[in-house]
């Protein structure tokens, strides 16, 4: 990819400097090249792949004049210096920092079908049906994975007993699983976020094969190769990573896992949820189908909702989950000035064996 701004790639790296100009010349704490390359490289799938984030860095670098003095002139922008603050003046350098940057990742569309804790490949597929029939007649534009969509339970911490489906049979489950999803929404924008079962992946890496995981990581990034090995690119699925925040117009979105545990309340998970966001978000993660509103002192209305799941009910470590646990997922729709509207629905399986939303 060479250093042209007469190319697409440079014409974008050039609009994307523009526009975090401001980050990037931040004296507290500037936004790191690399992580700016990661930014484009996610929004642009049409156009970049994960392998292209160091390609795309050396353009930025080309740009802010960092890559040569004969290419200083083609600088679009000052670089912030390396060392500053008090310290620089007693002659120190303050380390250098590996703290990241959290920004949302603001998905497109305005009619959302959201689905979470489908657990792969122990799923209800009556009731992921039931859900997709529902949005398919709400002319969703969008469908939104969030998370827990595979279980990877062979690669958890927990002790495994029985003979169940291993990592690989999981995979090539998830494949089909997406594969038959875009199927059933050809036009859509589709997403996948990851949860705290997807991050089993992550973590088994660089705990059992960690020069394995370096290598990896080096190749893919920080998904160690996860969306490559479920082939979201070749069905046009975006990833999205473990703990990344989702604003839908003004509304939050989370898997849920990402404040730590499940989120405990006497009442229900939603009223949880609210306790510690202070502010309108949507999750999945407690199986559990809530909803808790407030308002605040300048008469805003705050309400969280938690998604029921599509995997079974009544799994073998938790065989009266039934209890609290339910079926369900939700659909969103977003207005123009980012307000919106949450359908967050039940399913219910009759005495005939038939699904139904509620």
């Amino acid at each position: 990819m060479a250093a042209n701004e007469s190319t697409p790639e440079g014409e974008l790296v050039k609009k994307y400097i523009e526009k975090y100009l401001d980050d990037l010349n931040d004296k507290a704490e500037p936004l790191g090249k690399k992580t700016l390359a990661r930014i484009i490289v996610r929004d642009n799938p049409d156009l970049f792949t994960e392998n292209d984030v160091d390609n795309v860095r050396t353009l930025i670098r080309y740009y802010t004049g960092q890559s040569g003095e004969k290419r200083r002139k083609n600088k679009i922008i000052d670089a912030p210096p390396a060392d500053r603050g008090a310290a620089q003046k007693r002659g120190k350098s303050i380390p250098e920092s590996h703290a990241r940057r959290h920004k949302p990742f603001e998905i497109e569309g305005k009619r959302i079908g959201i689905i979470s804790d489908v657990h792969i490949p122990y799923h209800d597929p009556a009731a992921i049906c039931a859900a997709l029939d529902y949005f398919q007649k709400k002319e969703v534009d969008t469908i939104l994975m969030n998370g827990d969509i595979l279980d990877f339970w062979k690669i958890s911490r927990f002790l495994k007993k029985g003979n169940k489906p291993d990592l690989v049979e999981e995979i090539e489950a998830g494949r089909e699983f997406l594969e038959w999803l875009r199927w059933q929404f050809p036009e859509a924008r589709i997403y996948y976020k990851l949860g705290n079962h997807e991050a089993r992946w992550e973590l088994y890496l660089w705990e059992k094969a960690g020069e394995m995981a370096k290598a990896l990581e080096m190749e893919f990034g920080q998904s160690l190769g996860f969306a490559q090995f479920l082939h979201l690119e070749e069905h046009g699925i975006t990833y999205i990573p473990d703990n990344q925040q989702i604003k839908a117009g003004k509304l939050n979105i989370i898997h849920g896992h990402e404040f730590g545990g499940s989120f405990f309340n006497p009442v229900n998970a939603a009223r949880g949820l609210f306790m510690r966001a202070k502010a309108s978000v949507l999750a999945g993660h407690n199986h559990q189908t809530s909803e808790h509103q407030e308002g605040n002192i300048n008469g805003d209305a705050i309400a969280c909702w938690s998604t029921g799941c599509l995997c079974e009910l009544a799994p073998e470590y938790r065989p009266f989950a039934f209890t609290k646990w339910n079926l369900g997922a939700a659909w969103v729709e977003v207005y123009e000035d980012g307000s919106f509207m949450v359908d967050n629905f039940r399913i219910i399986e009759d005495a005939d064996g038939l699904y139904s939303i509620r």
